[in-house]
């Protein structure tokens, strides 16, 4: 969307909202860009293309604010931009909230630097859909799914993956069957096999995040009996699909300072933005009296300016990890590896060099409702029902 497009769209969206306001959206956008600030963390083939995407998702968030909290509220999320409060469109609908409740700039500001207001997508403002009585898949439409899945199906793996699902929660069904149909479009079929006959060979299965892990490992060479035990417990940090059709969220990470790189993961790509992630890292190691890197190591994704006690919720995991290896690996062949970040803290500047298998996919399910990656609210373990230390 061009510049004036915006202005003229803005005004007619918001009529009531003062003509100098969308000049400052505008200014934004460009700022914005200037900071090497992308729309979903990518530049477009200009700086001006870079600058019309983000006045496209900034109209389309304040349009989102206005159908959702009407006009008035929309106008007065608008204006924050008369002081200096400009928004992320994911931002807007807990800014509006803010204004409801009698907060002004400085207060929603505020919010966002301490991480009170954060939201799951950066660049949308529409409200989560509703979601329908929840119903739980059949152990026959378990089998008929699996059997429809995998190349070469069995009566025998078929069978453990249920008495696993059985022995565990009401989803577990739904969740093993989402972590098959994401490896099956992650990986190669012989990959796909070769993880499922585990189940047939171990009569304990394999848990969701156990499925993903073996298939990263396998697809790469390691047979699963070498994969430590250490290893599979680490499988617990990865992100698991709620649908058949999601897409990776796992990303390779390298920090450069003073001269080395050290090879991390996050499985939470596109859920934080990376250069305000280093920035916050390099301030703090130079508060703190340490690297970048060991700063990065210990910040949560959702709150970059805490100290992260929870292993899961950290924004960056490793260093060096076998895991991060093998993802360094599949960047060329697999759309796993999502994206591979570059952060440079001796120069403050953050890097994304896409994985163009990745984005293939994302296109083609593009047109579909977006699809979240989960880190379960139950416990996980990395061991569960009979299963034998491996």
């Amino acid at each position: 969307m061009s510049q004036k497009d915006f202005i003229e769209k803005f005004h007619t969206l918001l009529p009531e909202c003062r003509p100098e306001a969308a000049q400052l959206w505008c200014e934004f956008a460009a700022e914005s860009v200037d900071r090497k600030q992308y729309v979903h963390f990518q530049a477009a083939e200009s700086r001006d293309a870079s600058i019309e995407s983000w006045l496209e998702v900034l109209y389309e968030g304040l349009r989102q604010t206005r159908e959702t909290f009407g006009a008035e509220l929309a106008a007065r999320v608008a204006a924050l931009s008369l002081e200096r409060c400009c928004l992320y469109p994911g931002e807007m609908p807990r800014a509006a909230e803010c204004l409801r409740s009698g907060d002004g700039a400085k207060d929603i500001l505020a919010k966002i630097e301490s991480g009170e207001i954060d939201c799951t997508n950066l660049f949308s403002a529409a409200p989560p859909k509703e979601s329908p009585t929840k119903t739980y898949m059949s152990e026959q439409e378990f089998t008929a799914h699996m059997n429809g899945l995998i190349p070469t199906p069995s009566a025998e793996a078929n069978s453990h993956l249920l008495d696993l699902a059985n022995g565990l929660w009401l989803e577990m069904k739904d969740d093993l069957y989402h972590a098959f149909s994401f490896v099956s479009r992650h990986f190669t079929l012989e990959t796909l096999q070769n993880v499922y006959d585990l189940c047939g060979a171990r009569e304990t299965g394999l848990l969701p995040w156990e499925i993903i892990g073996a298939a990263v490992y396998v697809q790469t060479g390691t047979p699963a009996e070498e994969i430590s035990k250490d290893e599979w417990k680490d499988f617990v940090l990865l992100p698991t699909p709620e649908s058949a059709g999601a897409i990776s969220s796992l990303a390779l990470c390298t920090v450069r300072e003073n001269g080395e790189a050290t090879q991390f993961y996050t499985p939470r790509f596109g859920q934080y933005d990376p250069q305000k992630l280093l920035d916050a890292a390099i301030a703090r190691a130079g508060e703190a009296g340490t690297t970048a890197a060991e700063a990065l190591q210990q910040m949560d994704h959702n709150l970059p300016d805490v100290e992260s006690h929870v292993t899961a919720n950290k924004a960056i995991l490793g260093p060096g990890s076998r895991l991060a290896e093998k993802l360094s690996l599949l960047m060329s062949s697999s759309p796993i590896t999502a994206a591979h970040i570059i952060m440079d803290a001796d120069r403050g500047s953050v890097t994304i060099r896409m994985n163009p298998l990745w984005e293939k996919l994302r296109d083609e399910r593009e047109s579909g409702p977006p699809v979240p990656q989960k880190h379960s609210s139950r416990k996980r373990s990395s061991k569960h029902k009979n299963q034998p230390d491996r």
